[in-house]
């Protein structure tokens, strides 16, 4: 025969409920941005050619999303074409500091398994 604890039961009923509510309320209560610039620039490096399709046909498309979805707020410096980094250096140009989004492949680098 299984119990049920009432106090417990109820506190889960009461997190779910208000969890709803927060969800429900959120897009109405979020607030509006002023009129400063809080855009931010990121910067995006790759070593293939921007004719390639990863570059062409996914990236392009994605970075046009989020533009859309951060009323432009996020923008983007590309740097492809290898000029700042190889494939093999990826995880090094991050924790350098040379980009903020690239490729990286733990099968090409040491650093990513350390």
């Amino acid at each position: 025969m299984t119990t049920h604890d009432s106090g417990t039961t109820w506190s889960r009923r009461r997190v779910l409920a208000s969890l709803a509510a927060v969800a429900a309320a959120a897009p109405f209560i979020r607030g509006t941005r002023g009129e400063s610039d809080d855009s931010v620039v990121l910067r995006y490096t790759s070593h293939v050619p921007n004719s390639h399709g990863l570059y062409a046909r996914v990236f392009r498309p994605w970075e046009e999303i989020v533009a859309e979805q951060t009323n432009g707020r996020i923008r983007w410096e590309h740097y492809v074409d290898g000029l700042l980094h190889g494939s093999l250096d990826g995880f090094k140009a991050i924790a350098g500091g040379v980009t903020d989004y690239t490729h990286g492949y733990a099968t090409y680098s040491r650093e990513a398994s350390t």
